[in-house]
């Protein structure tokens, strides 16, 4: 009987081990099958959070981003976590670890899915025709870089001293050169827009909420690349001079990307500025090599100097008028790219469009024809001037732009682009039976 006994104490203790471990494997194994199961509820509610995304921005511009102000315009990251928890059926502790907003690190979310847009939309073809464009430009950028307006007005005012005050072709030159420009080169019918900004409300220029935390810069191929497809996509999706915008906060866009300034008067005056004085360098590069311009130069010179009797002031009237005559051609190849044509970049005698005469009434509205042919358009020189402005202001206009575009529909009135997140990490906290907590983390990012 004794031995019975201890047996059966010793069997009531190895089932009662048996059954604590079962209980315990049982305990592991609901307890595991619980935390897939919030992973998978988190996951979920984390696709749906986002996909929440900004309807009117990506409909416009292409750009995934969720507005995490829920249409007040101030960035909620509570509301954030009470749409997770709504999503996912959990009363959970959610905390924001990691965000980037699209105005976060000189807008490098924006900037990255604009590079993925450019890539999308256009072949290698197109890449290889825009990096020749590019080392094309690189090989000029010298010369623009030349205090070219500085020299011309400089030998301008010499050959004032000696001029008469009576219009003559020389004055006229000089007196367009000191004027507004813009609206001297505008197509016959077509006005200087009046449209403007303030600067102090925008992204670029006002106090900027942030995002906190580092993300691994993505890889989107090497910076000459990428910045070639961040230019695809703003040549998509902004107007410029010759085909502006209608219904948007500025209607020359590209312009106040390259230049910043508040209106559409100033952005354009300083880029046709630019562009007159690239055409200028070529344009006066040319005539030195043409013998027949510069002998009838030497010719006006010479009359001019011989009628005012001042034949020591022959030579600067003679650089006074390649000057002019250079510049005058500058003003009409402008024109010409204004009405949407193309002009070479080196010039032969063939393609030269004006006379020493002309320049009488250069400063006159004149009607050109586009013309097709071969040479640079507008919207080329505008991508070489890209080529040379810092990329990151560049991204930060372009966000000043879309915000004040959608701002301007009743619908979209409250967006601010650094309420706008692309990339973020929750910690859940989640409370289980008897006490038990689980934390883990998930992850999100618009491609």
């Amino acid at each position: 009987m004794q031995m019975k006994g201890e047996m059966t104490v010793v069997f009531s203790l190895v089932f009662m081990l048996m059954i604590s471990f079962s209980g315990a494997i049982l305990e592991s194994a609901s307890l595991q099958t619980l935390k897939n199961e919030k992973r998978e509820d988190m996951s979920l509610a984390m696709d749906s959070v986002f996909a929440e995304y900004q309807k009117e921005l990506f409909e416009h511009y292409d750009i995934f981003t969720l507005d995490a102000s829920y249409e007040t315009g101030t960035l909620s990251e509570d509301a954030v976590g009470s749409r997770l928890n709504f999503y996912s059926g959990m009363r959970a502790e959610q905390e924001i670890i990691r965000m980037e907003l699209l105005t976060d690190f000189k807008g490098q979310a924006f900037y990255e899915q604009a590079v993925r847009y450019g890539g999308s939309q256009y072949g290698a073809d197109v890449l290889e025709v825009a990096l020749e464009l590019k080392e094309l430009w690189k090989e000029k950028e010298e010369t623009l870089r030349e205090d070219s307006e500085q020299e011309t007005e400089a030998i301008f005012e010499k050959a004032e001293a000696v001029l008469p005050s009576e219009e003559n072709a020389l004055s006229e030159v000089i007196r367009l050169n000191r004027r507004s420009l813009a609206e001297k080169v505008l197509p016959e019918g077509q006005t200087l827009s009046a449209r403007n900004l303030s600067l102090s409300e925008l992204p670029s220029h006002r106090t900027l909420k942030k995002g906190r935390g580092e993300f691994q810069e993505q890889v989107l191929g090497s910076d000459a690349v990428s910045d070639l497809l961040f230019e695809v996509y703003l040549e998509k999706h902004f107007g410029t001079a010759v085909s502006p915008g209608k219904d948007t906060a500025l209607a020359y866009e590209m312009e106040y990307l390259l230049n910043g300034a508040a209106s559409d008067a100033e952005n354009l005056e300083a880029i046709v500025r630019k562009i007159l004085w690239i055409r200028f360098a070529c344009n006066f590069a040319y005539l030195q090599t043409d013998a027949e311009r510069k002998e009838k130069a030497a010719l006006w010179a010479a009359g001019i100097s011989t009628l005012l009797l001042v034949p020591e002031g022959e030579e600067v009237v003679r650089q006074a008028i390649l000057l002019a005559w250079a510049y005058g051609e500058s003003v009409q190849d402008l024109r010409r790219l204004m009405a949407g044509g193309k002009v070479p970049f080196w010039k032969t005698s063939e393609d030269w469009q004006t006379g020493i005469m002309d320049l009488i009434r250069i400063g006159q509205a004149q009607t050109v024809q586009a013309g097709d042919g071969e040479g640079f358009s507008y919207m080329d020189y505008l991508r070489c001037l890209y080529l040379l402005e810092e990329k990151e202001k560049i991204r930060m206009r372009a966000l000043d732009l879309i915000e004040q575009n959608l701002r301007g529909n009743e619908g979209t009135s409250f967006l601010c682009m650094d309420a706008c997140i692309n990339k973020m990490e929750v910690q859940t906290k989640c409370h289980f039976r008897r006490g038990i907590s689980w934390c883990f983390r998930s992850y999100y990012e618009y491609m």
